[in-house]
C-alpha cells in the first residue's frame, strides 16, 4: 500500500519536472525569437489573403457563438420573468 503511494508521488514529481522543463524551454524559445534583429521578409498577396480570411472567419465564428448563447440567455430570462402559466417557448421556424 505504501509502495503504491510512493510510486504515485514519484510519478507526479516526474511529470511536474517534465512540465517545468517544457515551460522553461517554451519561454526560452519565445525569448530567443523576440530578440531578433530586423527581419527582411516578404509577404506575398496569398499570405495577405490568408490573414484576411482568418480574421473574417474569426469574426463570423464569434458572432455565431454569441448568437447561440444570446438566444439561450434571452429564453431563460423570458421564462424567469414571463407569465407563471406560460412555461413553454415557441418553436423556431
Amino acid at each position: 500500500m505504501i509502495y503504491r503511494i510512493v510510486a504515485r508521488e514519484a510519478n507526479n514529481l516526474i511529470s511536474m519536472n517534465q512540465t517545468s522543463k517544457l515551460i522553461s524551454f517554451a519561454l526560452a524559445l519565445v525569448g530567443a525569437l523576440s530578440i531578433s534583429d530586423t527581419a527582411y521578409a516578404y509577404l506575398d498577396p496569398g499570405t495577405g489573403s490568408i490573414i484576411v480570411q482568418s480574421i473574417i472567419g474569426s469574426v463570423a465564428a464569434t458572432v455565431g457563438i454569441a448568437s447561440i448563447y444570446w438566444r439561450k440567455v434571452f429564453d431563460f430570462v423570458r421564462r424567469l420573468f414571463g407569465k407563471s402559466g406560460d412555461q413553454t417557448t415557441p418553436e423556431r421556424k
